[in-house]
């Protein structure tokens, strides 16, 4: 297996690294991760290899950078399996009121090719894709981070949208603090 780190920096991301340039943080970018401002802190953003998150395990990336980032303890499961692994689940109205750092936002991608398949209690899969909430950039925008494929990207709600992607939930990861 390849050992191959892939990011791809969207809008949200090449605002925060401009961001953190200009303010003159020690948050600096690497092949390791991906710097972006949030809720007025500067996080790296972690980028893992393929060994350590393969491609299509965006639940692992989510649990693995909750964990390093924000010191959430995010259950291994499926992405959606996670809503039986006792996190709290809401519909998602607005990120920025209901979220915080740390929480797993779930989304449905239609070109999934886990949508046709089953959940662990035998219900059509309604989301096969998850990020995780950093919190909201200087624009107050909410600033997802994931892993789509094989790439590891920090990008808005919007932006998401955009690439097909629909917001579902958001599973409370604070409780696990």
């Amino acid at each position: 297996m390849s050992k191959q780190k892939t990011m791809k920096l969207g809008w949200a991301s090449a605002v925060g690294i401009a961001t953190t340039l200009a303010l003159g943080s020690t948050c600096q970018s690497s092949p390791d991760n991906i710097p972006v401002r949030a809720h007025g802190k500067s996080l790296l953003v972690p980028i893992y290899t393929s060994e350590e998150v393969p491609r299509n395990y965006c639940s692992r990336f989510v649990r693995k950078a909750g964990n390093k980032l924000f010191s959430v303890i995010i259950p291994a499961e499926d992405a959606w399996n996670l809503r039986y692994a006792g996190m709290s689940e809401l519909l998602l109205t607005n990120v920025v009121v209901q979220g915080i750092p740390g929480d797993v936002i779930t989304f449905y991608n239609p070109r999934s090719l886990f949508n046709n398949g089953t959940d662990k209690k035998g219900k059509t899969r309604e989301y096969t894709h998850v990020g995780l909430y950093l919190g909201t950039n200087d624009s107050g925008r909410p600033l997802i981070a994931d892993k789509y494929g094989k790439t590891t990207r920090v990008s808005t709600i919007e932006e998401l949208t955009a690439q097909g992607l629909e917001s579902k939930t958001l599973l409370l990861a604070r409780k696990f603090k």
